[in-house]
């Protein structure tokens, strides 16, 4: 069962924990296992990418989104280069603060291009030893980057929560989603 392993080296993090490393007062998330990707060669003999074949709303089904609560059907969305889905909560009213799940799968940069958002950036591994950094913002959202070879990448966002409810979330998310995604 892969698990995210906690290789960021902040306070407040152990090596003995897996999950995305996090500050020590967090809770820690639950793990979801679910399929697995084999990558493939091309003529001569390198590993393919295959991220321009990446649909980002087929990464999760039903069933996994509505562990996180209930969500209107995803939105594909087109922003520059990155294609993107959203997954928006089912509010009962407009000061219901629920989670936003969000994709964005980035043909064209690494995580290397990675942009703080405020809190700096933490880098870690997957036990598949896939890349991922992780960053939030100071009050309302976490990004984990998934490295897809060195220059693309699949970023999952949870907004509209506050940031260790969000990163527990995201984290569960790149657990899912992990073996479904080409090693690049």
């Amino acid at each position: 069962m892969p698990l995210l392993v906690a290789a960021f080296g902040l306070a407040g993090c152990s090596d003995a924990e897996s999950g995305l490393a996090s500050p020590e007062d967090s809770r820690p998330s639950a793990h979801t296992s679910v399929g697995s990707s084999v990558p493939t060669s091309d003529s001569s003999g390198s590993t393919s990418r295959g991220i321009d074949s990446v649909d980002p709303c087929s990464l999760l089904t039903d069933s996994e989104v509505a562990a996180f609560g209930k969500y209107q059907e995803p939105n594909a969305r087109q922003v520059g280069t990155a294609r993107g889905c959203d997954w928006n909560p089912v509010r009962e009213n407009a000061q219901q603060k629920l989670p936003l799940i969000s994709f964005s799968v980035r043909d064209n940069v690494g995580v290397d291009g990675v942009v703080d958002l405020g809190t700096g950036l933490q880098r870690g591994e997957m036990d598949s030893g896939r890349g991922v950094v992780r960053t939030t913002t100071p009050d309302h959202g976490c990004l984990i980057a998934m490295a897809v070879g060195e220059d693309a990448r699949v970023d999952v966002v949870v907004g509209a929560v506050e940031p260790d409810k969000a990163c527990d979330i995201a984290s569960r998310i790149a657990e899912i989603i992990d073996p479904k995604l080409p090693m690049g």
